[in-house]
């Protein structure tokens, strides 16, 4: 879960003088409605967590879309 904030597509929890843990998620809403449910999931400080955050987008748009983390 580290490395999807330090490495990955949850580069945008990254938070100075902490390390963070999360992972992102991709759904589709239905069958072919062409919208889509993102989710973030992270947790602070990785190695004793004591904060934990659920982020969920409904249908998002904007620049990326839905993929990667972009939306979030």
């Amino acid at each position: 879960m580290e490395s999807v904030v330090a490495e990955g597509t949850g580069k945008n929890a990254q938070v100075q003088g902490y390390r963070v843990g999360g992972k992102t998620g991709t759904s589709e809403d239905g069958v072919d409605t062409n919208k889509y449910v993102t989710s973030f999931l992270g947790v602070a400080p990785i190695s004793d967590p004591e904060v934990v955050i659920l982020v969920t987008l409904y249908n998002p748009t904007g620049e990326g879309g839905h993929q990667q983390g972009v939306s979030l």
